[in-house]
């Protein structure tokens, strides 16, 4: 395989405005990711759980289609796709899950070694209500765009994280890519007192 097939980095950064920056925050919370997701799956498999298996694989798919691990996402298509048509093939297929996203983890680590040191994050310059940027995270997770994470590192910088633990499950969400999870959260967090005020 050539290395664009394992980690098409180039397509990807086209996908986010050729921001590198938070290209490289990407990479950085996929690694974690979709080492857990993939334990999900290999485990479903052993188990014969075949609506785990398409429901970890439709994440992991989705997640490593976003930062170019193209032969990662072709598999997990592939088993989402068994999950539902032919489950009889799930075993063997997921076996090959670990050394495709060894091979994806072990291209995005030579990338990200090539890549220069970053400068200091500039705070945004017009910061807006905690609760509207709330909103945003919102509508972007609902919309699995991948905003929700600037708009989540907003939100974090304009708050007193460690005062609100709602706030630190929501980072450990995002970091995981738990969607379900960090909307739920959301949800909670736009019901509460404190987001109906510019200053927590």
């Amino acid at each position: 395989l050539t290395t664009s097939a394992v980690l098409d980095t180039t397509t990807a950064l086209t996908r986010l405005e050729h921001d590198k920056g938070f290209y490289i925050r990407l990479l950085k919370d996929f690694s974690s990711a979709a080492r857990r997701l993939t334990s999900q799956i290999t485990l479903a498999a052993r188990q014969d759980d075949a609506m785990q298996i398409q429901a970890a694989a439709h994440q992991l798919k989705s997640t490593a289609a976003t930062v170019g691990a193209q032969e990662l996402s072709a598999l997990c298509a592939l088993l989402e796709k068994d999950a539902r048509q032919q489950p009889q093939t799930l075993r063997t297929r997921a076996q090959l899950l670990q050394p495709t996203l060894e091979r994806a983890l072990s291209a995005q680590e030579e990338w990200l070694r090539l890549q220069p040191e970053a400068g200091p994050v500039s705070p945004p310059q017009n910061p807006r209500d905690p609760s509207k940027v709330l909103a945003a995270l919102k509508a972007a997770l609902l919309d699995h765009d991948m905003q929700s994470l600037e708009l989540c590192d907003e939100l974090m910088a304009m708050c007193n994280i460690e005062a609100t633990p709602e706030l630190q499950r929501l980072q450990s969400a995002m970091d995981a890519f738990e969607t379900e999870e960090a909307l739920r959260i959301v949800d909670s967090l736009l019901t509460t007192h404190i987001f109906k005020h510019n200053k927590m």
